[in-house]
């Protein structure tokens, strides 16, 4: 008797499971609005902030973006990007992943080098969450390097 119990505690969705479903399908509207190519959301961080690295001062300056992350999949190249919905203003980060994304993970930030080749990072507010994020990408970037002819 306990252990049908169980059984059926498990497998009804939790509450918790229900909203973050509900929450990412919001996101994954609110994603579609303004990139329609945009058919998943393969990954999320709740809150991320990100710095630019000045060469100059050799030193961290604050960028004015943050909010939430997604690494999302894509119907049209490049097929897989991420983005942050930025809270402090409407401009949007967009970047690519392709086979020529580099990045790097250390203890505070998720690195890597934008297409202008500044030196950005991210801090992420969830340290598990910068680590999932950063293999996810790093996968995705070695399976577009493997495409490339």
């Amino acid at each position: 008797f306990v252990l049908l119990l169980a059984a059926r505690a498990t497998s009804r969705p939790t509450m918790a499971s229900i909203d973050k479903d509900k929450q990412l399908e919001y996101n994954l509207a609110v994603l579609k609005r303004r990139d329609a190519a945009i058919t998943e959301v393969l990954k999320m961080a709740g809150h991320v902030v990100l710095y630019q690295f000045n060469e100059d001062s050799q030193s961290w300056d604050l960028k004015k973006v943050e909010g939430s992350l997604f690494v999302v999949a894509r119907t049209t190249a490049p097929r897989h990007m991420f983005v942050v919905l930025n809270r402090l203003s409407s401009q949007n980060l967009v970047e690519a992943v392709t086979a020529e994304f580099q990045m790097e993970l250390n203890d505070q930030f998720l690195l890597y080098r934008n297409d202008a080749s500044e030196i950005i990072g991210i801090w992420f507010y969830s340290p598990p969450e910068r680590a999932e994020i950063a293999a996810l990408l790093q996968s995705l970037a070695a399976q577009a390097l493997a495409r490339t002819p």
